[in-house]
């Protein structure tokens, strides 16, 4: 269904996950809500828990989950005035999303506690069942539905058009630049990273990789900070420091990682630039 939506093209998209991401807020706001009654404020102390190291750990846990934001700048060729409408959207989303997942964060927290938190797989739906009720369990799990359907419509619209990029830059088969004469899409690559996604998150529990997609992302946003330090003057949408302030943050979230998905996010990187080394030797030597 994911792929049907983004082979519709861009503006159907638009449209499809501001409706969904109403939805949620709304749902999750009816949540916070109904969860203030049971809260209790004793649970929301220490605020710093175990301190900074600690605030590090769980940021890097959790850092695949701002990804998002990266999605409006990968789709500067299609937005009007990009170098207006980038920033405010970035910089805004961010704010925005930040104060939501506070919100929801802080209800779960305060109604669970800091040990019944950390130890339940599902402490929205624990919360919302204890602080709401039977009815409250669907308020939780339409939000999520909800959730699960806006991050993977916004996921396979950006990775779609990186995929155009490097099909047209010989990076990936030439294949997946092609885009829909009539709903301007790279139709041939939504079909590839539909099938793509689809049959692992079907086939298999994809949870215990996310703390290795924390590195991708993290080497994702390292490389973009590092890039536009080379930008000229002109070309630069803010200031120098930004871009290192941006990167040592992506070295401190490094650092609080676990060792494990460091050397797996490393291995699959190197094998991947291995790989791409070799096409490219290959394609360089058939063309001599």
């Amino acid at each position: 269904m994911v792929a049907a939506v983004s082979y519709r093209g861009l503006e159907f998209n638009a449209r499809l996950l501001i409706g969904t991401l109403l939805a949620e807020l709304v749902l999750l706001a009816v949540f916070v809500a109904f969860a203030v009654p049971a809260m209790k404020p004793e649970h929301l102390t220490p605020v710093l828990g175990k301190g900074i190291p600690g605030v590090l750990a769980g940021a890097a846990i959790f850092f695949w989950s701002w990804d998002g934001f990266m999605r409006t700048a990968i789709m500067a060729s299609e937005i009007k005035d990009p170098r207006r409408t980038i920033p405010f959207a970035i910089v805004g989303g961010i704010g925005f999303a930040a104060i939501v997942f506070l919100a929801v964060g802080a209800a779960t927290l305060a109604v669970l506690g800091p040990g019944a938190m950390a130890r339940n797989d599902v402490p929205i739906f624990t919360a919302s069942q204890r602080a709401i009720g039977p009815w409250g369990i669907w308020i939780v799990l339409a939000a999520a539905w909800l959730d699960t359907l806006t991050e993977a419509l916004g996921d396979l619209l950006t990775a779609t058009r990186v995929a155009l990029a490097m099909g047209k830059a010989h990076e990936l088969p030439k294949w997946l630049a092609a885009v829909h004469p009539r709903f301007r899409s790279p139709h041939h690559a939504v079909l590839a990273l539909g099938l793509a996604c689809a049959v692992p998150a079907l086939l298999f529990d994809l949870r215990p990789v996310l703390e290795a997609a924390n590195v991708f992302t993290l080497v994702w946003y390292g490389i973009v900070h590092f890039d536009a330090l080379h930008l000229r003057k002109g070309q630069r949408l803010t200031w120098p420091i930004v871009s290192w302030v941006g990167l040592a943050g992506c070295l401190a979230l490094f650092a609080a990682l676990p060792v494990w998905a460091l050397i797996t996010g490393g291995v699959m990187l190197a094998a991947l630039t291995g790989v791409r080394w070799l096409v490219r030797r290959q394609e360089s030597s058939l063309k001599t």
